[in-house]
């Protein structure tokens, strides 16, 4: 890079001390569920409205659309100032859709795991998530993710639509082949095929809904 040129690739903070998969995506750390944990969530666009003193009961996840968080990759130091007051922050989970070029897509699953690896260096307790789009992008979307250890995946978006629904089963399957996960965190609708004990969470907009 240039000197002097505004790090916005975030280049410069890659630790020389991070292990890399061998495709060159940074090698996260697991971490561990107790059984009876209570998952109180917050979505990060709407975590400053809770009271500093709440903080600590509070885990922050990224389900949302990517303009709501993109400032976390602009701004990491900033968002682990904030972020460091809480429980724990599922991955940032960076779109990766279907019809995006595959280098966008490849970019975004590298962005992914490098956030995760930098908020855990900052000592941030990070609930690795795992995303995928289809089969193309079976070869690159679990790099740096741990084995058997903690997965969450997430359903949002994928309730309605039938394609959707049965690209989210073939890379479910796919995820448990090369990830093996001990404990999985779903957030957002069930799918009727699931048979899996995985620990669900009520998503913000049926919580919502009741109410």
């Amino acid at each position: 890079m240039v000197k002097g040129e505004h790090d916005f690739l975030n280049f410069r903070k890659t630790s020389d001390f991070w292990k890399f998969s061998e495709q060159g995506f940074p090698e996260v750390d697991a971490v561990k569920l107790k059984p009876d944990a209570k998952l109180e969530i917050v979505p990060f666009h709407e975590a400053h409205r809770v009271q500093k003193n709440q903080r600590k009961s509070k885990i922050v996840h990224f389900f949302l659309a990517d303009y709501l968080f993109e400032r976390v990759w602009n701004q990491p130091n900033k968002a682990i100032e904030f972020l460091s007051d809480f429980k724990a922050v599922f991955t940032p989970d960076f779109s990766m859709y279907t019809d995006m070029p595959r280098p966008l897509q490849i970019y975004n699953a590298y962005r992914r795991m490098w956030i995760t690896k930098y908020f855990q260096d900052a000592r941030l307790r990070v609930i690795p998530v795992a995303c995928w789009s289809d089969e193309n992008s079976y070869d690159f979307c679990f790099e740096g993710m741990p084995k058997n250890a903690l997965i969450a995946v997430s359903t949002v978006g994928c309730a309605q639509n039938p394609q959707a629904k049965e690209l989210f089963k073939q890379g479910y399957a796919e995820m448990k082949k090369q990830l093996t996960p001990a404990q999985i965190i779903l957030y957002g609708k069930r799918p009727a095929w699931l048979e899996d004990d995985v620990v669900e969470i009520e998503p913000d907009y049926e919580k919502r809904f009741r109410k």
